[in-house]
């Protein structure tokens, strides 16, 4: 794909390998919902320390079946699609939304910056950590999606 883009999929692990691997610094995930301060985002980020994480799992309004509609307008008091943008121009963030294939090129637009996308697989036995999941077919069909986009 074009621009390098990461695509970060990931199955079960147990809450406590997935506590043990943030604390590495190595699978960082931080929650976004629309009524956070984009500074805060950052800070979260930011706290891992040295060295930094090679990306950070950013998970869009996590208790939101659409947060992108939610985050796409641009919002003076509210976290945005802007300032997310803005994040991701400056640190290596992926983000894990409910993608649909119908807004793929807008949210692609949206968060140009983006180092990519993570998808958690939700169709195996147990819950693997993430707001928002995916079934494998569905993740197929989106990497076929943005491959045909990026050419």
């Amino acid at each position: 794909m074009k621009r390098g883009l990461v695509i970060h999929v990931h199955g079960v692990a147990s809450p406590q390998e997935a506590e043990q691997l943030e604390s590495l610094g190595v699978d960082l995930r931080v929650p976004a919902d629309e009524d956070d301060d984009p500074a805060w985002v950052r800070a979260r980020i930011e706290e891992v320390g040295t060295p930094p994480p090679a990306w950070t799992q950013v998970e869009l309004c996590p208790s939101l079946e659409d947060g992108w509609r939610v985050i796409r307008d641009a919002s003076a008091n509210e976290l945005d699609a802007r300032d997310l943008d803005a994040l991701a121009a400056k640190l290596p963030l992926l983000f894990s939304l409910p993608l649909r294939l119908d807004e793929l090129k807008e949210i692609r637009r949206g968060l140009f910056h983006a180092r990519g996308f993570s998808f958690t697989l939700g169709d195996k036995l147990g819950e693997a950590l993430g707001a928002h999941h995916f079934t494998l077919n569905q993740v197929r069909e989106l990497l076929k999606r943005l491959e045909a986009e990026s050419n």
